[in-house]
């Protein structure tokens, strides 16, 4: 068991928590990972041309800790491992950047 699988449930457990979540990396620090995406129906574009996007990695109950609401799907939960089907959430602004919401990581995975 990692130390953050040991850690958000007992900060759960303290008195006048409502949600815990962690986050990497860190909000509003300017710092930010990136991933390359394929769209459908870009695949001829190639991988050098392909759209990239910001990313972060957050813990099951980080969107209900920061209050952000879901629009649609589902938040994380502890059933998304290392083996299961590669799950993503995307913002608002994203999503009105494109019209094709059928999208392909870099790494193959077609996640619908």
């Amino acid at each position: 068991m990692s130390f953050y699988d040991r850690l958000l449930p007992a900060i759960a457990r303290v008195p006048g928590i409502e949600a815990v979540g962690i986050a990497g990396p860190l909000p509003l620090t300017g710092s930010r990972f990136g991933l390359s995406f394929e769209l459908a129906g870009d695949e001829a574009r190639g991988t050098a041309n392909r759209p990239s996007a910001g990313f972060a990695f957050v813990s099951p109950g980080y969107f209900r800790s920061m209050r952000i609401p879901l629009m649609r799907g589902r938040e994380f939960t502890t059933a998304d491992t290392e083996l299961s089907p590669r799950t993503t959430v995307i913002s608002e602004s994203f999503c009105a950047s494109t019209s094709r919401m059928r999208i392909r990581s870099a790494s193959g995975s077609n996640p619908d």
